[in-house]
């Protein structure tokens, strides 16, 4: 169906520790291999012809992180090393057979500003998969030498491809530096962030054309040892979309919750 196109949400983050003696200031993201266990929750309602449909989804990934010295500033290469999806979607779920072993390839400041990268599948082309624009940076932005309190904002656009539409998403992020706090023994910053994103974009489904808007807002709260490596995250985001289909005059409002959990693997 229609909806099988754009019913993965964009999802924000939220994570919660007990705060420790303060820090002085907020650094910058150090060299790091490691890897994160990715846990995605989705709870959806849609209206279609009438017929009212609720489901969940959830995903389990593995992602292999790199973050390597580039002169002054830094590399970021992510792997998807594994993904499994289970789905109560009338489309059931997704084959991420696709998406396994691809790669996002960006280069990066010492904040995590990402300037330029590309999603490269396992042969080291450029990805054609349906997945590839949903692989993107999970680093926060960070603001170098922020004292705890320190408010900054970030905004971004992503091009993307999802089944046969092409969407567009604009999101401006506004960080606080929440405080400092002790993860395993490790020192670390909190850093909160609520963001906005609006979603427009239009495809085509067995020769009828259709359009998609809606917004997403969430809630984050992301990890970062004083070391600059990211610990983990939890994020909670609200979505509501709209699928028009003006040749059979139907128009489809989706609504979902959504969760993700990230945790570094030991």
């Amino acid at each position: 169906m229609i909806v099988r196109s754009i019913t993965r949400a964009v999802v924000a983050l939220s994570f919660v520790v007990a705060p420790v003696a303060a820090q002085s200031t907020l650094g910058a993201y150090a060299p790091v291999a490691t890897k994160y266990h990715i846990v995605s929750k989705g709870k959806t309602s849609q209206v279609m012809m009438g017929q009212s449909q609720e489901f969940e989804t959830t995903s389990n990934q593995l992602l292999s992180v790199a973050v390597a010295k580039a002169g002054d500033a830094l590399s970021l290469t992510m792997t998807l090393d594994s993904a499994t999806v289970t789905s109560g979607a009338p489309t059931g779920a997704p084959d991420m057979s696709s998406a396994i072993g691809m790669k996002f390839v960006g280069a990066m400041a010492l904040d995590g500003k990402v300037a330029s990268s590309q999603v490269l599948d396992k042969s080291g082309v450029v990805s054609t998969s349906d997945f590839a624009s949903n692989l993107r940076s999970i680093l926060p932005r960070l603001r170098v030498g922020a004292t705890q309190g320190a408010v900054w904002v970030d905004s971004f656009t992503v091009l993307g491809k999802q089944g046969d539409a092409d969407l567009t998403s604009e999101s401006v992020v506004s960080y606080t530096l929440a405080g400092d706090t002790m993860v395993a023994g490790t020192r670390a910053w909190k850093v909160t962030s609520v963001s906005a994103t609006t979603i427009h974009g239009k495809g085509s489904r067995m020769g009828s054309d259709y359009t998609i808007a809606g917004d997403v807002k969430g809630t984050t709260t992301s990890v970062v040892s004083a070391a600059g490596i990211l610990l983990g995250q939890f994020s909670e985001s609200d979505s509501n979309l709209s699928v028009d289909v003006p040749a059979a005059q139907m128009t489809i409002p989706i609504v979902q919750h959504g969760t993700v959990q990230v945790d570094k693997v030991p």
